[in-house]
């Protein structure tokens, strides 16, 4: 309907088939396609990645979910978790209509490269040479904006590189803020032309509202991080006034030069500095950043198809499983991944984790009341083989077969912290947990057997890597149980079963 990009057209036939039918899943599917202005449903898989919006969040993509065909729901399910893998690492920060552009900004922190000098900048680190007049460093001389028009902008994933445009950058001087400082003492501001640069003060003004806002952290982990602007700035050294360095002076402490940066409200602290307040930050503290670009709004989907910028996209069915598909697999409205065949059934994992969930549903106050740390009466095998499976269509609920689950305790797998076929043999004076289950998580051993590594192992929430439950429980220690974490890494150890982690359910089917 959209391959000659007439878009106007298939508008008008998408109307005529909704009239006629409102509840149409095809259709509404269709319409997404128009809204989109893509030529070709596969490129809804990437969509995101021009206009860097939330494709769930369309009415299109909600009411192609609600009436359309189960494999219509897969494939959209799909596309979802294919958009927000792009372009979850990102901020929008402006849409500029007029001139067909968007500035986007790292939702991370993130270090530069230590390869690139900073001979100048660790020159300035000693207070008796940083604390003279006239010893600073512009944004147009800084190590940083040298690393992230360099081997940072290397590093861009092509589809945003390819569309970086070269901006004007004006960066104001100390006299905005420090005006009450001796002009020879003043920074100047600079002008220059970057594709890559970070935030001035005056910018994180405009396009945060709050210092809630402003708080950054590191990609694959809850610490909040301190994250370094281009505006320049004044810092105090009080501890370093007494040994004569007095050229440049205020309040008996000495002035130093640096960068004004936003707090992660930790080591900050020490200074008075809340979380996203700003502070200053000398040339070589090592602080990190997040690289902002402007971007062309006005490249479509068809242009990156033509220029190879994203992998062909392919869904398949338990039908393909027979003929050797491994991975997207179609079943139950997600997306699977298979694990192990056989001549009539197959052990799938969902690619994706599907929710969060505590493994006992407890606090750690009402386990040490009552310990009852185990896989039988765990929440999340209560959910799995009731609400998770009930949602499914009739067709593939019937499908999974029930399984024998022997669920080892922590006694067991600390002595075997490999996956060994023997050694299940060999150790019989452990009493497992026997379960029968439709839907079940991995034990440790199985998710050591069929992973290569831990690579392997990663898997994705909403575009992040994310932990997730096994199912074997500690005996030892009553408020712990076991994981995947989100570096892949099978965890012997257990950790705390109170903590939200994700769920990534697993089942044998009949095929067909």
């Amino acid at each position: 309907m959209c391959e000659d990009g007439d878009f106007l057209k298939a508008n008008e036939l998408v109307e005529k088939a909704l009239n006629s039918n409102p509840e149409d899943g095809n259709a509404y599917l269709a319409a997404l396609m128009v809204e989109k202005h893509v030529t070709s449903e596969d490129q809804l898989s990437y969509v995101s990645a021009f206009d860097f919006e939330d494709i769930t969040e369309s009415a299109n993509y909600s009411k192609a979910v609600r009436f359309g065909s189960e494999k219509v729901k897969a494939r959209l399910g799909a596309y979802a978790q294919k958009n927000k893998a792009l372009v979850d690492d990102w901020v929008v920060l402006e849409r500029d209509e007029s001139r067909g552009r968007i500035l986007i900004m790292s939702r991370y922190a993130m270090s530069r490269d230590y390869n690139i000098s900073d001979e100048r900048e660790r020159s300035l680190e000693m207070d008796d040479v940083a604390s003279i007049p006239g010893n600073y460093i512009t944004w147009e001389d800084s190590v940083i904006r040298k690393w992230m028009n360099s081997t940072y902008l290397d590093s861009v994933p092509l589809f945003i590189k390819a569309r970086i445009i070269e901006s004007e950058v004006y960066t104001a001087g100390t006299e905005r803020y420090w005006y009450h400082y001796p002009s020879n003492w003043q920074v100047p501001a600079c002008t220059t032309w970057d594709k890559v640069f970070s935030l001035s003060v005056d910018e994180v003004e405009k396009y945060f509202w709050n210092k809630r806002d402003r708080i950054a952290r590191y990609k694959d982990s809850y610490y909040a991080a301190t994250w370094g602007l281009r505006s320049p700035g004044f810092r105090r050294v009080t501890m370093f006034h007494g040994l004569g360095w007095d050229n440049m002076t205020d309040s008996n402490a000495v002035v130093c030069y640096g960068n004004v940066s936003v707090s992660d409200g930790m080591w900050g602290s020490a200074y008075g500095r809340t979380a996203g307040s700003y502070g200053v930050d000398r040339y070589a503290d090592g602080i990190d950043y997040r690289p902002a670009m402007w971007i062309d709004g006005n490249v479509t989907p068809s242009e990156a198809k033509a220029h190879n910028w994203f992998p062909e996209f392919e869904i398949s069915y338990i039908e393909d499983i027979r003929a050797g598909a491994t991975r997207n697999i179609s079943f139950g409205g997600y997306l699977w991944r298979v694990l192990v065949a056989t001549d009539d059934a197959a052990l799938l994992i969902t690619e994706n984790i599907v929710r969060d969930a505590s493994y006992t549903g407890k606090t750690i106050d009402s386990i040490e009341r009552n310990p009852s740390i185990n896989w039988e009466n765990s929440p999340v095998r209560n959910w799995l083989n009731g609400e998770f499976i009930d949602e499914m269509d009739e067709e593939s609920a019937q499908r999974i077969l029930s399984k024998k689950n022997i669920t080892h305790d922590n006694a067991f797998i600390k002595n075997a912290t490999s996956f060994d076929d023997t050694y299940l043999l060999r150790h019989t004076e452990y009493a497992p947990q026997i379960t029968i289950d439709k839907v079940f998580c991995l034990d440790p051993f199985e998710a050591s057997k069929y992973f290569s590594d831990d690579d392997d192992r990663i898997c994705m929430q909403t575009g992040d890597p994310t932990a997730w439950h096994l199912r074997s429980f500690s005996r030892d220690v009553d408020s712990y149980a076991f994981k995947v974490s989100a570096q892949g890494h099978v965890d012997w150890r257990g950790y705390t079963a109170v903590a939200n982690f994700g769920i990534r359910p697993a089942v044998w089917i009949k095929l067909p």
